[in-house]
């Protein structure tokens, strides 16, 4: 079992339930797990996910330019060691790719509330590089709201129903990932890939209201070698521990651990 690339998905907002109905069948055969999220908000589960620590060092900046950062009131700039600076020191090449919902999954990339993360690349530039060693983490946004439509004042005033909308954004998350699958098998990489797909906090939608919560979110790792199995619970500090492990990195200093295991292999 040997992995030269690793995918992680985040869908951002995206419910347990939601989740296991509607996307865990793209990654057949999975391991699953359910996930206690790091926080009720991104700026706190992300970079839990990315550091593996519960206690990362961060900076906030306040700035008020691009709408995306006056909705979180400023930016976060991680400062722990993150996946992308531990797999960068392997020889991988890293990236984060944040999407919104008009996005094109192969050829743009958004600005983050996250500045500081490698994200000046698109996917299509990582995959027609020539080193095939890459590391890529996409932030997807179809499950946050307002979904596709603009702004909640619109869905408000519109009447429309919070939790029609909410449904719509996971199929639109699933037609994604679908298509993520077929980009990866047309550049030949998903034999020798490692997927890791989860949420970065719950969602609670009512009629006319939706709020994020710390809550459990789904953990998926799909290979060729691995079984479809659940195995639990496991926490968002736990994805690095994992994710190092199956790469045969040694890494201290974390505080989740590697979920690995003979269970695990098909």
């Amino acid at each position: 079992m040997k992995f030269e690339n690793v995918v992680l998905l985040m869908a951002d907002a995206l419910r347990l339930d939601f989740a296991d109905r509607y996307v865990r069948h793209l990654f057949q055969p999975t391991v699953s797990y359910n996930c206690m999220s790091g926080g009720e908000e991104t700026r706190v589960s992300l970079p839990i996910i990315l550091t593996g620590k519960r206690n990362f060092e961060c900076e906030h900046i306040q700035l008020t330019v691009e709408s995306r950062v006056e909705r979180h009131g400023g930016v976060v700039r991680i400062k722990s060691p993150t996946i992308f600076d531990i797999l960068a020191r392997e020889g991988f090449t890293v990236a984060y790719i944040n999407l919104d919902a008009y996005s094109d999954i192969l050829m743009d990339n958004q600005v983050s509330i996250f500045p500081g993360l490698p994200s000046d690349r698109t996917l299509f530039d990582i995959l027609e590089e020539q080193n095939r060693k890459v590391c890529v983490f996409l932030h997807l946004w179809e499950t946050h709201y307002p979904w596709v439509n603009r702004s909640l004042s619109y869905l408000k005033e519109s009447g429309k129903d919070f939790r029609t909308e909410y449904y719509w954004g996971v199929r639109r998350l699933e037609s994604r990932v679908t298509r993520l699958f077929n980009i990866l098998e047309r550049y030949r990489m998903l034999r020798n890939t490692l997927v890791v797909f989860t949420s970065d906090h719950g969602e609670e939608t009512t009629k006319d209201r939706s709020r994020h919560k710390r809550d459990l979110v789904p953990l998926y790792f799909k290979s060729i070698y691995f079984r479809d199995i659940h195995l639990g619970r496991a926490e968002h500090v736990d994805i690095l521990p994992t994710v190092l492990d199956l790469l045969d990195i040694e890494y201290s200093g974390l505080d989740g651990r590697s979920l690995f295991d003979e269970r695990w292999l098909a």
